[in-house]
């Protein structure tokens, strides 16, 4: 009996420390793939402004082009005109909501 407790013991000790092994390990493989240690490493998002004073950015190594905020607006509204799916949402609910209305309706009636 005495024996299996040391195995169990050297069993359970071997696995702690390859578990520890493990994390070590993994937070190393972290550290590099964020590109601590990478001299080389550049930034992901890179704003500038022009020489007119507009803002130009660049996202992994592309040119973004900003648009100014009544364009961007316009686009949304123009996106909100019509969306079948919130429209269908809409006419659902409202089936659904009269459907329980009259429900409700027709069980007080019997009450």
């Amino acid at each position: 009996m005495f024996r299996f407790f040391i195995k169990c013991f050297f069993i359970t000790l071997l696995l702690a420390f390859g578990v520890l092994v493990g994390m070590q390990v993994s937070n190393e493989g972290l550290i590099k793939m964020k590109g601590y240690d990478d001299p080389n490493f550049s930034n992901a998002l890179t704003v500038e402004k022009n020489e007119r004073g507009y803002a130009e950015a660049e996202v992994l190594g592309e040119n973004v082009e900003l648009l100014d905020i009544e364009e961007k607006q316009r686009m949304l509204e123009e996106r909100k005109a019509f969306n079948i799916f919130s429209s269908t949402g809409q006419h659902l609910s409202k089936m659904i909501k009269s459907g329980v209305d009259a429900f409700f309706n027709f069980i007080d009636g019997i009450v």
